[in-house]
């Protein structure tokens, strides 16, 4: 990107669009809180002597409520803004400490959703002196309570808050800095051109346009990283014309502004492109962006990851990359920023992969017209008015479920409301426009519109809209999905539609969740959860090639959880582990070990003096949504055994074999305190007494080799007692089926995997109806709890690892393992992976007139392979059992009488 300057809209054109209420007090700067929830802005105003008059001025462009002392100012709505006026207040200041507090809320109104907040008490002193306290210099945001608690501490306008929170601080409205803007710059072509190449990146998300032309149908650019600077490199030499051209890019918030349910950050978001453009005759020319590009405010006034957006399609002017600016473009501010290293976006990018219509339409109660999709998958809407009336303004809102009350059918937007004060965003409470997840449309007035957001993105269902005066049509809203386009490189088929639902569905949840980066749900948070994903990895790679796309996650990307919280921060061995298993990934291991040393040294500080396992300041999630979780204290130490081990593999595929060595030895120390500590030899059980205390210890190593089979039998009777029913959560789930197969309790496994009381796969996924698995067993939309959410779907990497039995035995499927269970009851199973070194085939079917089972294994040519049997299975016929050629090859297989 040598040569190109990042740029953006300066402050002294983005306050033109939009004019501020005027004022009679200096009233300072526009401040907000960071976290988008009920806040409390608060300052200490000391007064040292008498005054003669003091005077209050405030102004919030959503609504605020203000208070000096325990005295509330009257505060009026006037043309969409909550302002004071000038209010004498003198009575209620008193010499020493005296209170200035804004107690404000999210939107009200369905055209805004950006907080700002200004004002200034002004103090004339009994000797004449005047002073100003302004929102420019001594406020602090606070919060008040907990999530969901949705309660205020009586009396707190005037006792200290203690509960500090970040801010925003700005000259220029916060709504003003963020608003979407168009960049262009203009160039010449003198001579045929042989190849072009844009290479752009962006502080915030940018749509790049070469001469009116949109250059790619990839999403979200550049991406969610934050630990580099991201750009892609297109191949525009079609889109150039000869002579004059033009460049430019839509630039918007994204990932730059936005962070988990609801941070808002007030950054003005910036543009860096480079065109590389190579002549016929072998010369050259660099075109980049600089402080003579041209800029305009865009239609989309307001846009966020979260909130949504706000377009004004009144505000449209033709194409603004079709030709050069006219006067009302304003020129553009080259920026500087914190040097990251510079890096190409090697994966696939978010695309819109397929526009959908809905099942059915229905009328809510409160009016809005309804569009049923079936199922659960995270993108937005596609909307497409006849005959729209100039000014008209359609609000369009989303759900994952809707229900039944005394008033009809209503929309359940319980996971996009406000986290501390839930009540605030409900239909009913003052900010009820303030829940995450709307967009707004105003239309032009023309014979037909098409609107689909570009910067935000969500998993719905269901969408509501209200406000268009024609008629809605089937096709007036559809689903546009959208998600990074992964190749799919998993198959599973079975004569079980229970199970091939449970794949469908576990599928469904990973694309929803693999927007930019791997997130947790892509309808309430957003987060990029790194124990999620690490609890998930495995099953991830058999379902969609992840190699670069995780890799880069894994280095560079966004992550919530903590770096050495157990059970997340453990991602950071994990992935590059399982990245090396499945694609023979070394550089993502070597990358990636200093920071696992790092997270042994850290670990081994927790550790009291005299002990060998962890005890001090640890920090954990434990097995989350687990039904019977294991103690917290037996869930850390199973995962600093397990960090040993891994750390040694890790050691050995670099190359330091003394490293790997050490590791091996902390791993056994730790194994034999674990089992000290845990392990009840005369039980052959563990302290926890439930299916999580046997799983960690047999999947991560720790047990004695000689005590899996009497633990698996302990295992085996928790299941059979809880009704082959998962107890277990997050982080356990996809070891327990493999454990009983192995260990002779295969008819378990398939019980667990097909069984439909809760707490089951399939339990979850019929109770939530919406073709996806959910965060929680339980299946509902509830405080904290997503319909969206792939965790437990790794159990379903039985499919490929025991249905169709297929296990790499050296890095990349170099050499593999095929050792499929049969199962009666399935009549067939059928699975394929498509691997690095080719596509691997294991298929079955149940044969009932002479009671075998034909079983079918494609090797690619590269693989050294061997088929296996498990117990209690015999070849009769066909192909033999051992090493295999590659090839198809079939063989007749039988239980052993």
């Amino acid at each position: 990107m040598s040569g190109a300057e990042f740029i953006s809209a300066p402050e002294c054109y983005l306050s033109a669009p939009e004019s501020m209420p005027s004022s009679v007090l200096p009233l300072g700067d526009w401040i907000s809180p960071v976290q988008y929830t009920r806040y409390y802005l608060r300052r200490e105003v000391f007064l040292e002597k008498p005054v003669a008059v003091a005077e209050l001025e405030f102004q919030s462009s959503l609504p605020a409520d203000i208070f000096l002392g325990d005295e509330e100012i009257g505060v009026q709505k006037q043309d969409g803004w909550y302002l004071t006026g000038v209010h004498n207040v003198t009575t209620a200041v008193r010499r020493g400490v005296n209170y200035l507090s804004v107690r404000g809320f999210l939107s009200d109104n369905p055209e805004h959703f950006i907080i700002g907040v200004r004002g200034c008490l002004k103090v004339t002193y009994t000797d004449g002196e005047t002073e100003l306290f302004d929102t420019s210099d001594g406020f602090k945001n606070y919060g008040m309570c907990g999530f969901w608690e949705n309660a205020e501490t009586p009396g707190w306008q005037t006792t200290p808050l203690t509960e500090e929170r970040a801010m925003n601080q700005s000259r220029l409205h916060p709504r003003l800095r963020v608003r979407a803007v168009y960049l262009k710059g203009e160039f010449e072509t003198e001579k045929p051109v042989k190849k072009a190449v844009l290479y752009a990146t962006a502080k915030g998300l940018y749509v790049p346009y070469l001469n009116g032309r949109r250059v790619s149908d990839a999403r979200f650019l550049p991406g969610s990283a934050e630990g580099v600077t991201e750009y892609r490199a297109f191949d525009v030499t079609e889109f150039l014309l000869g002579g004059k051209n033009v460049l430019g890019a839509e630039l918007g918030s994204g990932f730059y502004n936005s962070e988990s349910w609801g941070s808002f950050y007030n950054r003005i978001p910036a543009l860096m492109m480079r065109l590389e453009i190579e002549y016929r005759d072998g010369e050259t020319y660099d075109f980049c962006t600089d402080k003579n590009w041209r800029v305009h405010a865009s239609p989309r006034t307001e846009n966020d990851i979260q909130f949504g957006e706000r377009y004004d399609a009144r505000q449209e002017n033709g194409n603004p990359f079709a030709g050069a600016a006219d006067e009302t473009w304003g020129y553009a501010e080259e920026r500087r920023f914190e040097e990251k290293p510079f890096a190409a976006q090697n994966y696939p990018p978010v695309r819109i992969k397929s526009v959908v219509s809905a099942k059915k339409m229905f009328t809510l109660a409160d009016g809005s017209v309804c569009y049923d999709f079936g199922t659960n998958s995270s993108g937005r809407v596609k909307l497409t008015l006849k005959n729209t009336v100039r000014g008209e303004r359609v609000l369009i809102r989303y759900c994952e479920e809707t229900e039944l009350s005394e008033r009809g059918c209503e929309a359940n937007v319980t996971e996009y409301g406000d986290v501390f004060f839930y009540g605030d965003t409900l239909a009913t409470g003052r900010a009820c426009y303030g829940a995450r997840n709307i967009d707004v449309y105003i239309c032009r007035g023309d014979a037909e519109e098409t609107y689909i957001p570009e910067f935000t993105f969500t998993g719905f269902r269901y969408v509501y809209v209200s406000g268009y005066s024609g008629v809605y049509g089937k096709d007036a809203v559809q689903k546009a999905e959208m998600y990074s386009d992964l190749a799919q490189t998993g198959v599973f088929k079975a004569g079980h539609a229970g199970l091939e639902r449970i794949f469908d569905a576990v599928m469904r949840s990973y694309r929803s969740n693999t927007v930019t980066a791997p997130t947790d749900c892509p309808t309430r948070e957003k987060n990029f959860w790194n124990g999620d994903l690490q609890a998930f990895i495995n099953t991830a790679c058999w379902y969609t090639d992840n190699n670069l796309f995780l890799e880069r996650w894994t280095e560079a990307g966004r992550k919530m959880g903590g770096d050495d919280t157990y059970g997340w921060g453990d991602e950071d061995y994990v992935t590059p582990l399982t990245l090396y298993r499945f694609y023979e990934n070394t550089d993502v291991v070597l990358s990636k070990y200093e920071k696992v040393r790092k997270l042994i040294s850290v670990r081994k500080k927790q550790v009291a003096p005299g002990d060998v396992l962890p005890s001090v300041n640890t920090v954990t999630y434990g097995d989350h949504k687990a039904g019977k979780r294991v103690p917290d204290d037996f869930f850390c130490a199973a995962y600093y055994c397990r960090m040993f081990a891994c750390a040694a593999r890790m050691a050995e595929i670099a190359g330091k074999t003394q490293d790997a060595a050490t590791y091996r030895d902390e791993f056994e120390k730790a194994r034999k305190a674990f089992n000290a500590k845990y392990y009840l030899p005369e039980k052959h059980d563990y302290t926890p007494g439930n299916q999580g205390g046997i799983v960690y210890p047999v999947a991560f190593g720790i047990a004695e080799p000689q005590e899996i089979q009497s633990l698996a039998d302990t295992l085996h009777g928790y299941v059979v007692a809880d009704g082959y029913r998962f107890q277990t959560g997050f982080m356990s789930t996809e070891f327990i089926p493999g454990i009983l197969c192995d260990n002779g309790y295969a008819a378990d496994a398939l019980k667990m995997m097909t069984n439909k009381e809760y707490p089951s796969l399939l339990n979850m996924i019929d109770t939530a109806g919406c073709g996806t698995t959910t965060e929680s067993w339980e299946a509902r939309v509830g405080r904290g709890d997503s319909l969206n959410h792939y965790a437990v779907g790794n159990a379903t990497r039985w499919f490929f690892e025991y249905l169709g039995g297929i296990k790499p035995v050296k890095a990349g499927f170099e050499e593999i393992v095929i050792k499929p269970y049969f199962f009666k009851e399935l009549k067939n199973a059928y699975v394929s992976y498509k691997s690095v070194r080719g596509t691997i085939v294991s298929a079955w079917e149940y044969n009932e007139e002479d009671d075998t089972f034909t079983w079918t294994v494609t090797i690619p040519e590269g693989i050294a392979a061997r088929i296996e049997l498990p117990h209690g299975m015999r070849r009769t016929g066909g192909a033999e059992i051992g090493a295999a050629q590659s090839g198809t090859m079939t063989t007749i297989v039988s239980e052993i009488s």
